[in-house]
C-alpha cells in the first residue's frame, strides 16, 4: 500500500497540470513551479511505482514537459495549450 492512493495523484495531474487554465497561470506566474510538479508526477510513476497511471497520461506528461522546458531554454514558444 502506497501512502499517496492513485487518485490523489490523477487530481494533481488534472488540476495543475491538464487543466489549460490552470497551466496558464502557472506559466505566467511560476513555470519553474510547473516544471516541478511535472517531474514529481513522472518520478512518482517511475519510482517503485509509487503512481499507478495509464500510458497515455504519462505520455501527455512528457509532451507538455518537453515543450515548457524547449519555452524556459528559450527554443520554442510556450503556448500553456
Amino acid at each position: 500500500m502506497n501512502a499517496v492512493d492513485d487518485w490523489v495523484w490523477d487530481r494533481i495531474a488534472e488540476t495543475y497540470v491538464f487543466n489549460e487554465e490552470m497551466r496558464r497561470w502557472f506559466t505566467e506566474v511560476n513555470p519553474y513551479a510547473l516544471e516541478q510538479i511535472i517531474k514529481r508526477l513522472y518520478e512518482a510513476h517511475e519510482r517503485g511505482g509509487l503512481w499507478h497511471t495509464s500510458e497515455d497520461v504519462i505520455r501527455k506528461l512528457r509532451e507538455i514537459y518537453t515543450e515548457l522546458e524547449n519555452a524556459l531554454e528559450g527554443i520554442g514558444q510556450w503556448g500553456g495549450r
